[in-house]
């Protein structure tokens, strides 16, 4: 991101004299971290499983906005919003076998994107009685 600040300076004496100063300032997006957290190793088929992913910064208290996207397989599955606290939710349900699963962060205005690393869960056939 650059932003251009512009100072003007006008001093009145016996003579005249103006002074315009610009500069340009560069500010840098911080880096972010994401992280994803299911709720276990283990899924059951045709029932909920529930993922947490939380981006944060890499330093600072400002907490990164925007969207996430879960990726299973580095095929895009699904996307959730991030809460004020840079924290969002997945609740969904994984056919059977095994998912490897990350998360990517866009990034925004002060913050870059960033990964989750690889989290697998297996998905089984549950130890639920089926209909």
């Amino acid at each position: 991101m650059t932003m251009t600040y512009t100072e003007t300076w006008k001093r009145v004496t016996r003579i005249f004299s103006q002074r315009v100063s610009t500069a340009n300032i560069s500010v840098a997006q911080a880096n972010s971290q994401t992280v994803l957290v299911p709720t276990s190793a283990v899924a059951y088929f045709r029932h909920p499983s529930v993922l947490n992913v939380t981006v944060a910064p890499a330093s600072g208290i400002e907490s990164p906005t925007g969207t996430v996207t879960l990726l299973d397989g580095g095929v895009p599955i699904a996307q959730a919003a991030l809460d004020n606290a840079g924290n969002a939710t997945f609740t969904l349900h994984l056919k059977l076998g095994l998912h490897s699963l990350t998360v990517s962060y866009a990034g925004d205005g002060n913050f870059n994107q960033s990964s989750s690393a690889a989290k697998v869960v297996r998905s089984a056939p549950g130890p639920f009685p089926v209909p």
